[in-house]
């Protein structure tokens, strides 16, 4: 699917170290007409939700994160 295409992007982009972070459970479980105009656009709801999970990503992985 759509997820494999990305990965393999980005190793050409980033080689071996290249890393996917996946955040569609953010909008598991939610009505996704809520948050998104469609298939892959977020409203408002969606950007704030999707914006809080990647912040949480940070501030949880950011030693990680400097490293590279």
């Amino acid at each position: 699917g759509r997820i494999n295409v990305w990965r393999e992007e980005l190793k050409k982009i980033n080689g071996e170290n290249a890393e996917l972070i996946d955040f569609r459970s953010v909008f598991q479980n939610l009505n996704s007409d809520d948050y998104c105009y469609d298939v892959i656009h977020l409203n408002k709801a969606g950007a704030e939700l999707f914006s809080n999970a990647l912040g949480e990503y940070i501030l949880k992985n950011k030693e990680k994160i400097m490293e590279k």
